[in-house]
């Protein structure tokens, strides 16, 4: 049995059973392994479908407590799953990823310069410069989680605050 301090603090994990057919908490099981979900459901005959996330614990007490359930992924994970690794290919394509420029470029006359706007280094400054920001943003998070932190504010009041998860 976990003890519920340790729980809270994260270092312990708990089961959330959820009937998605009456969206309501069905069972809170104290700890994340395939025997006490696999007694969970052997107590609870008659569930056709699992829905669940990929956790090998999770699909081998299925197996075992459900057998002829069908089992498949829920729609939290799948969407979690997809947006991380679209945001994983953005990421490693930035470079790739060039928006055209936003005034329309202007045309040089034939053997003139070319135009600032349609210059290589320009074109790369870009991206470059996005994921600067987005490098400076990140860093400007933590230095204000490491405030509020300092200021003796609990991690629950810190994601509140910030608006993240814990």
């Amino acid at each position: 049995m976990s003890d519920y301090g340790t729980w809270r603090k994260g270092q312990d994990y708990g089961t959330i059973l959820v009937d998605l057919d009456l969206h309501r908490v069905a069972d809170l099981l104290p700890d994340r392994s395939s025997e006490s979900f696999s007694s969970w459901l052997q107590q609870h005959p008659g569930i056709a479908i699992i829905a669940r996330d990929r956790c090998g614990l999770y699909a081998e007490g299925a197996a075992l407590g459900a057998p002829d359930a069908q089992q498949v992924a829920d729609r939290f994970h799948l969407i979690l799953n997809f947006s991380s690794a679209v945001e994983r290919v953005f990421e490693e394509r930035s470079r790739e990823l060039v928006l055209p420029p936003e005034e329309e470029p202007e045309i040089p006359a034939a053997g003139g310069p070319r135009s600032e706007a349609m210059s290589p280094d320009r074109r790369d400054s870009l991206p470059v410069r996005r994921q600067q920001e987005r490098r400076q943003q990140r860093l400007e998070r933590y230095e204000r989680v490491a405030e509020l932190f300092g200021k003796g504010y609990t991690q629950r009041l810190i994601s509140r605050e910030l608006g993240l998860g814990r």
